[in-house]
């Protein structure tokens, strides 16, 4: 497995985000993707899969090259199967936006 997605020690931080707002998949539990990707429910699992890489992709624009260079190197599907493996370990309610957050500040 890539670097990046070795292991993702998580800690969920609280915090508020002022002036700003998720769309879309982002706004979904864990419970909820974890839910879809076990469904096979490819409408949501696409959906899920593709605000992942929208948010990840978004975010290689505001990082040094080292993130970026991981984030390329480990691909979308690194991405999403890492992100269901956090899912399962996170506290209950945990939105995806959170836990992308969470991983991505841990990614370098």
């Amino acid at each position: 497995m890539k670097p990046l997605l070795l292991s993702v020690s998580l800690l969920i931080p609280t915090f508020a985000q002022a002036d700003s707002y998720i769309l879309g998949a982002g706004r979904w539990t864990c419970e909820q993707v974890i839910t879809a990707n076990e469904a096979q429910d490819m409408a949501k699992v696409f959906q899920a899969a593709g605000w992942l890489m929208g948010y990840w992709s978004a975010e290689t624009n505001y990082r040094e090259n080292g993130f970026v260079d991981i984030v390329e190197q480990a691909g979308g599907q690194a991405i999403y199967d890492q992100t269901l493996i956090e899912c399962r370990k996170v506290p209950e309610g945990t939105m995806l936006f959170e836990l992308a957050n969470s991983m991505i500040g841990n990614t370098g």
